[in-house]
């Protein structure tokens, strides 16, 4: 299924074991070679942690209440995952990211992007152009 990177941002990240409230989604942590969303930093009161990570694999399910994992021991922190702390060091960030074409002009920025949520890999990015520059076009 495709949805908005924008609905992950701020979500409950729910127990199974539990039943409870383990934490609420932060940024994606995204590996820019493959344009694949890895692993959301979390926050929460529960989680000793700081900073904390849930990894994709981790996900049993997408729900309306939030996303559903296995207990707290899914959350990881920043040094239990080496590949997980490669990928944070570079701090790539997709949302604001200025999008240029192929003449080396500037469109716009990145506004959003639509994801297939069966394994978090970008599948488009939604550019919200300039006033001026929307004008011109």
């Amino acid at each position: 299924m495709l949805m908005l990177g924008s609905r992950f941002y701020q979500r409950p990240v729910m127990s199974l074991q539990t039943g409870g409230r383990l934490a609420t989604t932060g940024l994606p942590v995204i590996d820019p070679g493959a344009l694949k969303i890895v692993a959301f930093q979390v926050e929460g009161p529960l989680l000793t942690e700081r900073p904390a990570f849930l990894r994709i694999q981790e996900i049993r399910e997408i729900a309306p209440m939030g996303m559903i994992v296995d207990s707290a021991d899914d959350i990881v922190g920043l040094e239990d995952v080496i590949a997980l702390k490669k990928l944070y060091d570079i701090e790539f960030e997709l949302l604001d990211m200025p999008v240029i074409d192929e003449h080396k002009k500037k469109i716009g920025k990145v506004e959003d992007y639509t994801l297939e949520t069966g394994g978090f890999v970008i599948q488009q990015i939604r550019v919200k152009r300039g006033m001026l520059q929307g004008l011109n076009d």
